[in-house]
């Protein structure tokens, strides 16, 4: 099965080499190793990458995105994910599309920040009558996913242990150190001696059924479940 990537940056699913092809990001090979386990069909990294830059480019011309508030939710991420379900429809009947949008969640703010953005990236899919949208919105963002395996290299910490803990962290980059998800990712990297662009590489050693996070299981369940209804 094919899908539309639309994520944030180069940091999440990749960019484009010059000749247009993926050159896939973490959560990229992420996605490929929950959708091996499930599609039978499975082509590795058989995406199509979309960017920030194309849905605003297109999204300017009103008569294509309806503009109407998502219901409890962010109106921008609702129309954005309308304008990925028709990409996606346009392009082939048995195409998939994936939403990433980092929760970005302060501590200071409610956990159900990224809820919302998943119910707005749902609440557009469906507007277009399209079945086959997953959002992908980790709390609070990307970071905390990936340091269930990786906090084995910071102090009295051992893998893939509490790893529920990570999505009270901070999306905030100016927060306080032990607060915050990137600089714990990247402590636990400087410690083991890698770069982040080492982690792409090393997604399908990780295993991914002993990190218990909530966001990450609502992801990996709806990608189940529209694997199940294209198969």
């Amino acid at each position: 099965m094919h899908f539309l990537l639309l994520g944030e940056g180069p940091s999440d699913f990749g960019s484009k080499d010059l000749d247009g092809s993926l050159k896939p990001g973490p959560m990229a090979r992420l996605l490929d190793v929950f959708r091996e386990k499930e599609d039978r069909s499975f082509s590795p990294l058989d995406f199509t990458l979309l960017t920030r830059s194309d849905a605003k480019r297109e999204m300017k011309n009103p008569r294509r995105i309806r503009r109407r508030q998502a219901e409890g939710g962010d109106s921008d991420v609702y129309r954005t994910a309308q304008w990925l379900a028709e990409k996606a429809m346009q392009l082939s009947r048995s195409c998939g599309a994936v939403f990433f949008k980092d929760a970005d969640r302060t501590r200071s703010q409610q956990g159900n920040v990224g809820i919302l953005a998943e119910k707005a990236m749902s609440d557009g899919f469906a507007s277009r009558l399209f079945e086959a949208g997953v959002p992908m919105v980790p709390n609070p963002r990307q970071e905390a996913w990936l340091l269930g395996y990786y906090q084995k290299w910071l102090p009295d910490c051992r893998v893939y242990h509490n790893c529920k803990r990570f999505e009270s962290l901070s999306g905030n980059d100016r927060a306080v150190f032990r607060n915050n998800a990137k600089m714990l990712l990247d402590s636990a990297l400087s410690n083991a001696h890698k770069e982040y662009s080492d982690i792409g590489d090393e997604i399908t050693s990780i295993d991914w059924n002993r990190i218990d996070m909530p966001s990450l299981s609502r992801f990996r369940n709806r990608l189940s479940e529209v694997l199940k209804l294209c198969s």
